[in-house]
């Protein structure tokens, strides 16, 4: 368990890194929420090959993947907002 939660937070670690200089580089707000969007559509990408494209234990890799890479998306997404939040003041 101790390895998913490092692995997820190394995940959001990279990426609000990618957000944090996105945000001083551009003044477009769309830009700062890429790396969210790329990690969900990841996400989505690990559930059709689960569901679609895996053998039998194939899939269960690849859904806890799409989980990982879900809760990652959704806590860029929550340092990309606070990041915007506090650099807007």
């Amino acid at each position: 368990m101790e390895r998913v939660i490092g692995f997820i937070l190394v995940i959001v670690l990279i990426f609000g890194l990618i957000v944090f200089f996105l945000v001083k580089k551009s003044n477009k707000s769309f830009v700062w929420y890429v790396p969210t969007l790329i990690l969900w559509l990841i996400s989505i990408i690990f559930f059709i090959m689960a569901k679609f494209f895996a053998l039998p234990m194939q899939d269960l890799g690849y859904l806890v993947m799409a989980m990982i890479t879900g809760i990652a998306s959704f806590l860029t997404l929550i340092v990309t907002l606070i990041i915007s939040k506090f650099l807007k003041k």
